[in-house]
């Protein structure tokens, strides 16, 4: 029988029991008793052993079945799960995906586990106290394998009510649906043009219908946090193993949903401030007790939705950032002078991590040190048209907040007129707008600012950061202004004219347009206008 067309589902399935398998290993370092995981864990490498077997992938259903045997003797405590036995599970576990890449991609040579599979028969855990402390695990808790519960469960998603789709059929139905809301809004714009009502009904009902279309192509979009974060407790683990510190690691809010082409940019951003939180931010067991604070340190990520918008906070009980340490290093390494460094706010002295270049480690590491991580990741979040604040305390620990769209593909924008350009703000991105008059106005230049409700909002010419002409303030005339803001920092951009709110479907800009920071994208509307969307972070 020809197996071969069942080889994409098996890899699917195979990766989804791979990433639980790492994830279940390190939750079992922390809580080595928890009867649960351990149960789950064998049966996923059960489950494997089973896929493979079928598919006739010998090399993988050995290894798996290896794995499964080992911790088969955990479920029936003949010893207990030690980070000596972890260790050889993760290996295990790394050797799997290699040959089930190798599987998925058809061509490569695949991996030899003879070696591996001899340690894991083999194995036999060190006499160590903890050997010698009693059992506590009682007869009712255990799961034998002829009891119905232990057996590998098929999941309720496994029905014919749901079907895989290609990634690349849902990117082209995002795209086709968005040319519908534009050629929408081409009908509608014609349709005032003319005279009569004849067509109002039908483009009503041809709008909702677009929204409900929108609606569900993006909901087929949508996946939770957790797709992302499946590597991260391995990855905090290894690197805390590896420089002997003791870091305890939690994700809250897995379950939230994001577009899955945001998942897929935001993912290595993270992945690049997990490890400075545990090179640069974590201290040494030792050096934590000489400052007061408990042994091991803890980094957590948490992930909550916001109207439209999600945040992802990533943070430590580590050191802190040190304002007066930070802007030494730029001034050494020719960030920024002497007199910008007066000038700099504490939160925009923090956000000098983010520069180019810049590096607060004394040597460049396999980890850490090239002054290419932070900027990786202000740059990736601001392509998403999101934003990135920092926020830390000496001794204390830092936060790093990632304000993120849903989607980047069909938006609610606020329109502007800009000089002689039409500009969009994401609706996510503005607090509120506001219309002053030059009364409302003190200073002038790039030193404005107006009161408003009770506190001071800096104030900054959209048409002068575009590099459009600036007409002069007349007394009389109200100017608008889109206030937007991040953490601590509040700005009123004053336009000329606000056109209103509509539904764009963004696209990428190409060169050079592409590598102007405050720009993340463009679009047409129903009267064939372009207008490009702004990042307003750029111009906090």
């Amino acid at each position: 029988m020809d197996m071969s067309q069942y080889r994409d589902l098996f890899v699917s399935e195979a990766r989804g029991h791979l990433s639980a398998f790492a994830e279940l290993i390190v939750r079992l370092e922390e809580n080595s008793a928890d009867r649960e995981a351990i149960d789950e864990l064998f049966r996923h490498a059960h489950s494997l052993k089973g896929m493979a077997s079928t598919m006739q992938f010998d090399a993988v259903t050995g290894l798996a079945h290896r794995m499964e045997d080992l911790l088969s003797r955990v479920r029936s405590d003949e010893f207990a799960f030690v980070p000596d036995l972890a260790d050889l599970l993760l290996e295990g576990s790394d050797m799997l995906a290699d040959m089930v890449s190798v599987i998925e991609n058809g061509e490569g040579v695949q991996p030899d586990p003879a070696a591996l599979m001899e340690s894991l028969g083999a194995f036999t855990p060190g006499q160590s106290a903890d050997d010698d402390k009693p059992n506590t695990i009682r007869d009712s808790d255990r799961a034998p394998a002829d009891l119905p519960g232990s057996q590998p469960q098929f999941r309720k998603s496994d029905t014919f009510k749901s079907v895989r789709v290609k990634t690349e059929t849902l990117d082209r139905l995002v795209g086709i649906t968005g040319e519908l809301i534009t050629t929408r809004y081409r009908l509608t714009d014609q349709a005032r043009r003319h005279a009569g009502t004849a067509l109002d009904e039908p483009l009503h009902q041809l709008s909702s219908l677009l929204r409900e279309l929108r609606d569900e192509v993006f909901q087929a979009r949508m996946l939770p946090f957790v797709v992302a974060a499946e590597r991260f407790p391995r990855l905090v683990r290894d690197l805390a193993r590896k420089q002997g510190k003791e870091i305890s690691f939690q994700i809250t809010g897995k379950e939230i949903e994001l577009d899955r082409g945001i998942l897929e940019e935001i993912t290595e951003p993270l992945v690049h401030i997990l490890r400075n939180a545990v090179d640069h931010g974590m201290e040494t067991p030792d050096d934590r007790v000489a400052a007061g604070k408990p042994h091991g340190g803890s980094i957590t990520i948490s992930v909550k939705r916001d109207k439209d918008h999600v945040d992802i906070v990533v943070a430590d009980d580590g050191r802190g950032m040190d304002p007066a340490r930070l802007r030494e290093k730029a001034i050494e390494k020719g960030v920024i002078t002497p007199g910008q460094a007066a000038l700099l706010s504490p939160q925009a002295t923090l956000m000098l991590v983010c520069a180019p270049g810049f590096s607060t480690a004394d040597q460049v590491s396999d980890v850490s040190g090239r002054g290419v991580g932070m900027d990786a990741v202000r740059t990736a979040v601001h392509a998403l048209g999101g934003a990135l604040a920092i926020e830390s305390d000496i001794g204390r620990g830092s936060r790093f907040i990632l304000r993120l769209p849903l989607s980047v593909s069909i938006i609610h924008a606020l329109l502007v007129n800009s000089s002689n350009m039409t500009i969009a703000f994401p609706v996510s991105a503005v607090s509120r707008t506001i219309e002053l008059r030059r009364s409302d106005i003190h200073g002038e230049g790039d030193r404005m600012s107006c009161s408003y409700e009770g506190r001071t909002i800096l104030l900054k010419s959209l048409n002068l950061l575009l590099g459009q002409t600036v007409a002069p303030l007349e007394d009389n005339v109200l100017v608008p202004a889109v206030v937007t803001e991040f953490g601590e920092v509040t700005v009123g951009l004053m336009t000329d004219r606000l056109l209103g709110q509509q539904e764009i479907f963004v696209k990428p800009l190409g060169a050079p347009l592409a590598n102007m920071k405050i720009l993340s994208g463009g679009a047409i509307t129903g009267d064939g206008r372009i207008v490009f969307v702004v990042d307003a972070s750029a111009f906090i």
